[in-house]
């Protein structure tokens, strides 16, 4: 028996002496090898079987020997073995079993085989999953006995190689085990490199009202207590001798912060590193140490300490980023980075995450700007743009500086400017477009050809897809500026790209077979911002939002919103991108294509919200009411805030939509009332559920408000509908009588204001709407009055966008007698640089702002116009005058308006005659009864507590809240005086 032994192993040297190092020569093994290759398998890896007879460690560590050859191979061999290769990897897989009695020399064997054959293979492997749960089973088992001295000298090493086994998996489900496992690995190294801790010019401090104690600059749980915050120093660099040690502590390091991020609060909690003084100190020593794995893990965590930071925590983390942020910075200028560290994706995370918290005063962009950074990422970014040929690293590399650069340019305008000096920069994103839609218009025309053995899941995307879709995320960024708007980016060529990869991922995911690859899904990020960057180019300033609308940007929306995939109301039986109906990115699509039809219907006349609505249903916009997301649902009250913004007949709409049908055809015989409707049922329980202190929940609950807002401007019916509804007077009544602060509390209060500022008002819309080409009904009869009234003037017409000539409209604000304003509707506009934007306006218009920041969203800076009566030019002549086809309208829900069309037979009072305002006189029957019913609903206000809620609210909170609280009370005043 071992004179068989020995044959074989003189046999194996021999195989492996005329291998080594010789790739042509393992090639040609490889591609007959017989049954060479599994008896050598079975030689390293033996079944475990009874009656088979042991392989000895000599012959085992031979076999393993000749199986590492032969496994490292050079990528053009492989790529010439094809299957042959792939299925010798496959088999060595299957064979690898972790068994608790393995030797330490023949489990460092199996891991480091087990490792280079999980580099070499790049197709799925049906037992993967269970060799990964196994590797982690054996690391925990092995830090385990380490901690309790079970160990041998070969321990360390074996957990290196588990260690790198699990960096390598995706993390799907975080194991609690292998965290506290590395938790407490960690813990030990830094307590074995505690006392090389060096402070050159850091000591200790005793706080002046405290007597003299001795202190102890090693023991951290007393030195900690003498800091009035924590050190902002870094200690003198701590550098470990041994190079396992440093692989365990960056390896280690690497999967509890991945790990960290899958857990939940309490678990995190038990085992948080940051609460350790002592590892903290010795990982800032780190950030100068000359071994750059040292330094890349210390950053690693600085960095993933500042992400994970709750908000209370923010400050002080980001006075501490001026302790790494400069070793991350100057880590762009080295090549030798770890694998698991890129210092571009961390600087991205950072300046985004920053963006989201405090994009005005961003720590990140500010430090870039102030050192002259973001002119050399501008330089690295023209560099790689030159580049004659990019393979996919050079690609993967200038796709990542875009993102770095599109984060930048989010919020701030002077690093917009730096970029706009690469002239040719828009022409190598439009060759960037153009090349993926290529790609796109290729494989949708060879899609017929396509095997259809070919699974969904085998689908990778276009190696072009994060590159495009880092142009996409620039151009957004680009996209919010009015500047860039109005010149920069006024090319009809990148708007029709960006519409046609739209139009080309529409027809993608209509095809079944794509659906749930991750080919569709590389697609429909792309989409996601290719709207969000769309929705930008057709706010009402934009010189491209008429040659978007006429390219069909509307019709696609439609498309979008109809689609399945994209609208699970449409049908809840099919699957959807990862069989998740929440997709994030789903999501994102849902989010912005709704932000597109908001922005078209800013300002937009009543024949451009009826051609809007032929396209894309009420009943398709409302599907969106309940959406899972909160962005999804604030883009969608917004759109209906816009929509029924001083329409009657988008108002009616929406009523329909909300029809009682059990109680329709009884209702008819209530003459002169209202129909039944749980529209605003709905909306009160909208508002109840809504949390004013989340922002994305906060501004839905302003796009609801201010629906009640515009529907209760439309006329008498409409305020009696609301006035009726207790649970949103008692909701107004409870946000205005809660103490609390914040911008978008502001907002909300505001919005409630309106609400019963409209619901005092005694007139309708349709008193003061007309054309100037037409006589106003209530002057038939009377007398012209004087030109050149300022009364019937919009005060903050914009001589640049819409030619009011034709619809000269009262404003409140020149009324004297306060009594016009009344009459609200309000409208809504995402703007997009938020200071720019903001500057602008107050030069143009006098009307109020409301500053919206978006997340993500969209991720725009918005501000919200709040506009009076006469501001909105949203319906057109027609339905300002021609009452008849209006109160048919109205008829489907709140039957006949005899106060209206009485009111309109009406002469002008001889008073009125002289100098034409927009008053009502006593002796006007009809208005005078407008007034009753305005001191009734008056009446129950003040009955309910809103009375002294509103006079709380002048002498206390925002500006804007005290100011509108004012204006209401005065007339809430005169109406209960009977003035």
């Amino acid at each position: 028996m071992g004179a068989i032994a020995s044959d074989e192993i003189r046999d194996l040297r021999h195989l492996k002496s005329s291998l080594i190092g010789d790739d042509l020569a393992k090639w040609r093994f490889l591609q007959n090898p017989g049954k060479v290759i599994p008896e050598i398998i079975d030689m390293a890896l033996p079944s475990q079987k009874d009656g088979l007879p042991a392989v000895s460690e000599n012959l085992r560590s031979e076999a393993f020997d000749l199986i590492f050859i032969l496994v490292n191979l050079g990528g053009n061999e492989k790529q010439g073995l094809g299957q042959t290769y792939d299925a010798m990897v496959e088999l060595i897989l299957s064979r690898i079993q972790f068994q608790e009695d393995d030797a330490s020399i023949i489990m460092l064997q199996k891991m480091q085989l087990l490792n280079m054959c999980l580099e070499s293979i790049h197709t799925g492997f049906p037992g993967l999953l269970d060799l990964h749960t196994a590797v982690r089973a054996t690391f925990v088992r092995y830090v385990h006995e380490r901690v309790h001295n079970r160990s041998s000298q070969l321990y360390d090493t074996v957990i290196v190689e588990l260690l790198s086994c699990i960096s390598r998996q995706e993390v799907v489900k975080a194991d609690t085990e292998v965290f506290l496992a590395t938790y407490t690995l960690l813990l030990e190294l830094s307590e074995k490199y505690q006392h090389q801790l060096h402070f050159k010019y850091m000591v200790t401090e005793m706080k002046p009202d405290q007597s003299a104690q001795q202190y102890n600059l090693y023991d951290f749980v007393q030195s900690s207590r003498s800091f009035i915050k924590s050190p902002y120093g870094s200690p003198d660099p701590v550098a470990p001798r041994n190079a396992t040690d440093i692989s365990l502590f960056c390896l280690s390091l690497h999967i509890y912060l991945n790990y960290r991020s899958a857990l939940d609060s309490i678990v995190e909690g038990s085992a948080n590193l940051e609460d350790v003084k002592s590892f903290e100190l010795l990982t800032s020593s780190f950030l100068k140490s000359q071994n750059m794995a040292l330094r890349c893990s210390a950053l690693q965590f600085m960095a993933n300490s500042f992400l994970k930071g709750s908000e209370p925590t923010v400050n002080a983390a980001t006075e501490r980023i001026s302790l790494w942020l400069p070793h991350l910075c100057e880590c762009l200028n080295y090549d030798n980075l770890p694998w698991w560290f890129d210092p571009i994706d961390i600087l991205t995370d950072l300046v985004n995450w920053c963006n989201e918290h405090d994009p005005l005063n961003n720590p990140i962009s500010n430090f870039l700007l102030e050192t002259n950074l973001v002119n050399s990422i501008v330089h690295m970014l023209a560099k790689c743009l030159a580049l004659q040929g990019r393979d996919y690293d050079t690609l993967k590399t200038t796709g990542k500086l875009i993102k770095l650069c599109a984060a930048l340019t989010s919020f701030s305008e002077t690093t917009r400017r730096r970029l706009f000096t690469n002239k040719a920069l828009l022409q190598h994103a439009e060759s960037g477009l153009d090349s993926h839609l290529q790609l796109l218009d290729c494989f949708i025309a060879q899609r017929s050809k396509i095997s259809l053995d070919i699974k969904q899941q085998d689908l990778q995307p276009f190696y072009d897809t994060e590159f495009t879709f880092s142009w996409v995320l620039l151009l957004k960024s680009f996209s919010r500026s009015v500047t860039a708007l109005r010149t920069f980016l006024k090319r009809n060529r990148l708007a029709e790209l960006l519409l046609n990869l739209v139009k080309r991922t529409c027809l993608l995911s209509e095809d079944s077979f794509c659906r749930g690859s991750a080919l569709l899904s590389g697609e429909i990020k792309i989409m996601s911002a290719a709207l969000g960057t769309l929705s930008n180019f057709v706010v009402e300033f934009s010189n491209l939002q008429s040659h978007i609308v006429e390219n069909g940007i509307i019709e696609v929306v439609g498309k979008i919103l109809k689609s399945p995939l994209f609208n699970e109301r449409a049908n809840a039986d099919l699957g959807v991108i990862g069989e998740d109906p929440c997709s994030a990115s789903v999501q994102d699509v849902q989010k912005n294509a709704l932000w597109v039809l908001r922005h078209l219907m800013y300002n937009s006349h009543n024949e451009e919200k009826l051609e809007l609505i032929s396209i894309i249903p009420m009943e398709t916009v409302l599907q969106f009411v309940n959406n899972s997301n909160w962005l999804v649902q604030e883009q969608c009250f917004q759109l209906l805030r816009n929509l029924t913004c001083n329409s009657r007949k988008m108002v009616n709409i929406l009523l329909e939509n909300f029809n009682d049908s059990e109680n329709s055809t009884g209702s008819q015989t209530h003459t002169g009332g209202v129909r039944p409707t749980y529209l605003f049922e709905f909306l009160a329980h909208k508002l109840k559920m809504l949390d004013p202190e989340d922002p994305s929940q906060a501004k839905t609950l302003e796009g609801v408000l201010y629906i009640i807002v515009n529907i209760t401007a439309i006329n008498e019916n409409k305020r009696q509908m609301v006035i009726e509804q207790d649970g949103i007077l008692l909701f107004i009544k409870q946000v205005l009588s809660s103490v609390g602060g914040g911008y978008h509390r502001a907002d909300i209060e505001v919005a409630c204001l309106w609400i019963l500022t409209n619901l005092i008002w005694a007139s309708t819309t349709s008193n003061f709407l007309f054309s100037a080409t037409q006589p106003h009904p209530v002057l038939e009869q009377a007398t012209s009055h004087p030109p050149g009234s300022s009364s019937l003037l919009r005060h903050n017409a914009r001589p640049d966008d819409k030619d009011f000539s034709h619809e000269h409209r009262p404003s409140g604000n020149d009324n004297g007698d306060q009594d016009e304003p009344f009459g609200q509707t309000v409208n809504d506009e995402a703007g997009n640089d938020g200071e720019e934007w903001h500057q602008e306006q107050d030069q143009e218009r006098g009307s109020e702002h409301d500053h919206e920041g978006a997340e993500d969203g969209n991720e725009e800076e918005e501000e919200e116009e709040e506009e009076e009566d006469g501001d909105d030019d949203v319906d057109d002549d027609d339905d300002d005058n021609d009452y008849d086809d209006d109160d048919d309208d109205d008829d489907h829900i709140s039957g006949d308006e005899d106060e209206d069309n009485s009111y309109i037979q009406q002469t002008l009072h001889p008073t009125v005659r002289t100098t034409f305002e927009l008053t009502r006189p006593k002796s006007f029957g009809v208005p005078a009864k407008l007034r009753i019913f305005a001191a009734q609903r008056c009446a129950k206000l003040v009955k309910m507590g809103l009375y002294d809620v509103v006079k709380t609210s002048t002498i206390a909170g925002d500006m804007a809240v005290r100011e509108q609280a004012k204006l209401l009370l005065f007339h809430m005043d005169l109406l209960r005086k009977g003035i």
